[in-house]
């Protein structure tokens, strides 16, 4: 690991509710960086970030962990943060320390308590959010779903997770109204200090924003929508943007 600028270090966190996949996906990326730290037949059965042997014993996360990887010229310190509710403090200390987060969400189990709790954690520290929809073969080897019925339910857990975000920003929102009508007029300096306050309805997630990962975590394998859209665009002549907002 070389020496890197400051604005070339990131430190990331994988946060899910408990057995959606954080430590499975975070042995792929390990296993992805090419540093040889592990093989790639080894990920997802390995457990790197589980290094405590109860850990290893009892299958779950229950200590915060990170590793430093290096990726496209930036050294990005992977933080795998634990599941279960009774290591929340783990989860919050993980997310203070990050600039941005990865929210897995199990495409059969759909958004839990834990999701909710680790979605509102990364609203409070301002994190740069990506959704990652995980165990998304489990759709088609367990549940037998067909294309559009797959679709359908990746969808309708994209737009849940981005109604609990729009639930936290319209609460902040409101709590701003409230605290500025509560002041006395000369404080608060009439209308003014509302035109600063941003009404953004647009939905935090979106796959065409790149910000929506499909994954396999177990196989090590997933795409965005932007990679389809390049590969079609070649074949079709089309625009990638235009492609992106049809997919």
């Amino acid at each position: 690991m070389g020496d890197f600028e400051v604005q070339n270090i990131r430190n990331m966190c994988i946060l899910a509710h408990v057995d959606h996949g954080k430590t499975t996906l975070a042995d792929h990326l390990i296993a992805g960086s090419g540093g040889g730290l592990l093989h790639p037949k080894q990920a997802g059965r390995l457990r790197f970030m589980d290094c405590l042997d109860e850990e290893q014993r009892r299958a779950i996360t229950m200590k915060s962990s990170s590793i430093a990887l290096e990726y496209k010229g930036y050294s990005i310190n992977l933080i795998d943060s634990p599941g279960h509710m009774d290591f929340c403090g783990e989860v919050s200390t993980a997310a203070r320390l990050s600039d941005g987060e990865l929210v897995l969400v199990d495409a059969v189990e759909g958004v839990h308590i834990q999701t909710h709790a680790v979605l509102r954690q990364a609203w409070i520290e301002k994190l740069t959010p990506c959704l990652v929809l995980n165990k998304i073969d489990r759709l088609i080897t367990e549940l037998k779903m067909s294309p559009m019925e797959a679709y359908t339910r990746l969808q309708r857990i994209v737009h849940e997770v981005n109604r609990i975000v729009s639930g936290y920003q319209s609460e902040k929102y409101l709590s701003d109204v409230d605290s500025m009508i509560a002041r006395p007029v000369d404080e608060t300096g009439g209308d003014e200090n509302f035109e600063g306050m941003e009404d953004d309805e647009e939905d935090t997630f979106q796959p065409q924003k790149g910000n929506v990962a499909f994954v396999c975590g177990l196989d090590g394998w997933g795409f965005c929508i932007k990679e389809f859209a390049e590969f079609y665009a070649s074949k079709l002549g089309a625009s990638v943007a235009a492609l992106q907002k049809a997919l």
